[in-house]
């Protein structure tokens, strides 16, 4: 019965090794969204890397969903970079990640954070 659990969830969620396929497949498309949202080639490697671990470690996203994640955390890593008050970010709502990377890279969300 383990053993059918464990091989059902193995193929349903995604695994570190899935992140970093995703990682080397999509570098640079990552790597550029993390220089859009940073503006800077340096914030922009920090972002990158942050971004990364973050997936990695997760272990309850869907394969399905993992390159969405892998997008998102890259986001959220740039906010929080770029927010200097270390509270800036729990006013940023999840759902609207999306929305606060779009800011960011407008440059209508400024580094202070609203």
């Amino acid at each position: 019965m383990t053993e059918k659990y464990t091989n059902t969830r193995s193929n349903v969620y995604a695994t570190r090794n899935d992140f970093c396929h995703i990682y080397i497949e999509e570098m640079n498309g990552l790597f550029l969204l993390s220089l859009l949202l940073t503006g800077d080639p340096q914030k922009a490697e920090q972002c990158f890397l942050s971004g990364f671990e973050d997936s990695v470690r997760n272990n309850y996203v869907f394969k399905e969903r993992a390159h969405s994640w892998a997008r998102r955390s890259i986001m959220l890593q740039a906010i929080r970079l770029l927010c200097s008050r270390p509270f800036c970010i729990h006013h940023v709502n999840p759902g609207e990640v999306f929305r606060a990377g779009v800011l960011l890279a407008s440059g209508l969300f400024s580094e202070g954070c609203p």
